[in-house]
């Protein structure tokens, strides 16, 4: 997301207090919160010369949105008009363009939604709503392997990106944060370990990303050039609700009560990590502290009889994870040690898979039993993590028909602020009935070395990579 972020100016981005602020667009407004119109900043241009306008971002929203391409980005255009008829539930297409997409002139653009959605300009700051520039559609598969955006770095003609990142500082760039320095460039490692020990041996001036069992040992060598700061990210446990046993919601419950987060969290996550006791990260508009106060403690007398008298579990549980990061395995096993403790279960097993195998299996609600997943927020909302619990076709099956309702009201509202209170009975839904089981919120975990100052991440744990400075 770094090297994303490096190369493209959204329309609008988060400032570090969580404030969405003006970056590829001069302004974004609207009166019904359904018709949006957009002012692009003029003078703005691609890093092939392109200028950046208006139809620069009706042209990347309509590839993205158009069904047969498949662009991993697509669903961010569902409430935008017209996006049903890109995208039939069978046949073909009746159309190629949204609707609900008209340019105005070079720099103005207007957006009409199918219905209210208040947080537009949160959404306009996902990176992939960026602008794309003509020479992209002229050849898609060389813009895949030497993108050309309208970021403050480009990508260094002669780079590797296979290997490697190489970027540099784009001087004609005209935005709101030009790069301080140079240049940079990312190397890939096969593990984060390996990376922490290139890091370690000063080979790599920021490590980004440092796995928790590690943070420890980095606070003592790297001293104050180790970052902790809070992010957006939390950890979930999904319960597959179309395995019966999960059907009840009592099972649901104890589950999440026979879980020790601060005790893994503590011992196994070495502390970097915060036990989570809402369905929200800390620090979120709208996020309460001890909103799962009543299932997210640790209760194992509880849970044991809940569990018992809700009918228990019959069979082999299986807990299913990614492969990676090394803490996600340790992590799992003490769930299981929990759960195998405090509920009486005898057959816990575990089944890994390959990133790609395993979206891919949560994607068709097919996973073998309880599922780990995080998710990270696209825009600072509590309203992002609500909607992707509570889509049609979620990975745990869950009909969210009153949080749903909720959701829809507090993105009517014209002053978004007045929103989160329904926001929040949305959340007490998903609470009560526990579908997912909140774990953990992470933190971002960052090391640097001597030869570089002002390293900073976002509210999405990302390197703020323009701010960096090399002194030596």
């Amino acid at each position: 997301m770094e090297i994303i972020s490096g190369l493209f100016d959204s329309l609008t981005a988060i400032d570090p207090s969580g404030q969405v602020v003006m970056r590829a667009a001069e302004s974004v407004t609207s009166r019904d919160q359904i018709s949006w119109i957009i002012k692009v900043r003029p003078g703005q241009f691609f890093h092939n010369g392109e200028a950046v306008t208006a139809q620069s971002f009706v042209d990347a929203w309509n590839a993205a949105a158009y069904g047969p391409n498949e662009w991993p980005t697509n669903a961010y255009f569902r409430n935008v008009a017209g996006y049903a008829a890109l995208n039939p539930p069978s046949g073909a297409p009746t159309a190629t363009t949204l609707a609900g997409l008209q340019v105005g002139d070079d720099y103005t653009l207007q957006v009409t939604l199918t219905e209210p959605f208040n947080q537009f300009p949160q959404l306009l700051s996902y990176p992939g709503l960026a602008p794309l520039p003509e020479a992209a559609f002229a050849d898609l598969e060389a813009f895949d392997q030497h993108p050309i955006g309208n970021g403050p770095f480009k990508v260094k003609d002669d780079t590797d990106t296979e290997q490697r990142a190489e970027l540099v500082r784009f001087e004609e760039y005209a935005g709101p944060r030009p790069a301080r320095s140079e240049g940079v460039t990312f190397t890939y490692f096969p593990t984060l370990a390996d990376a922490y020990a290139d890091a370690r041996s000063g080979s790599s001036d920021i490590m980004l990303h440092i796995p928790p069992d590690l943070a420890a040992e980095a606070r003592q060598i790297f001293g104050d050039r180790y970052q902790e700061t809070r992010s957006a990210v939390v950890e979930y446990l999904g319960l597959p609700l179309r395995d019966e046993r999960f059907a009840q919601r009592d099972v649901r419950r104890a589950i999440s009560m026979a879980i020790d987060r601060d005790r893994i969290t503590a011992e196994v996550l070495g502390g970097a990590y915060d036990p989570l006791r809402s369905l929200f990260p800390p620090g979120l508009p709208g996020a309460r502290a001890g909103s799962c106060e009543m299932y997210c403690e640790y209760n194992p007398d509880l849970a044991r009889a809940m569990f018992g008298q809700a009918g228990g579990f019959e069979g082999t549980l299986t807990l299913f994870y990614p492969e990676g990061d090394d803490s996600y395995d340790r992590a799992m096993h003490e769930v299981a040690a929990d759960l195998q403790r405090n509920l009486g279960l005898e057959d816990v097993q575990f089944e890994r898979a390959e990133p790609a195998d395993y979206f891919t299996t949560l994607g068709t609600q097919a996973s073998p039993g309880p599922f780990r997943f995080n998710w990270v927020m696209d825009y600072p909302s509590v309203e992002n993590y609500l909607a992707q619990l509570a889509r049609p076709g979620n990975w745990v099956g869950y009909e969210a028909g009153t949080a749903q309702d909720y959701i829809g009201k507090a993105a009517e509202v014209a002053d978004p602020v007045k929103g989160l209170p329904y926001y929040q009975l949305a959340e007490a839904e998903f609470l009560n009935d526990m579908p997912v089981v909140p774990l953990w919120s992470w933190r971002a975990l960052t090391c640097h070395s001597a030869r570089v100052t002002d390293v900073h991440t976002d509210p999405f744990a990302n390197l703020r990579l323009e701010e960096v400075q090399v002194t030596s």
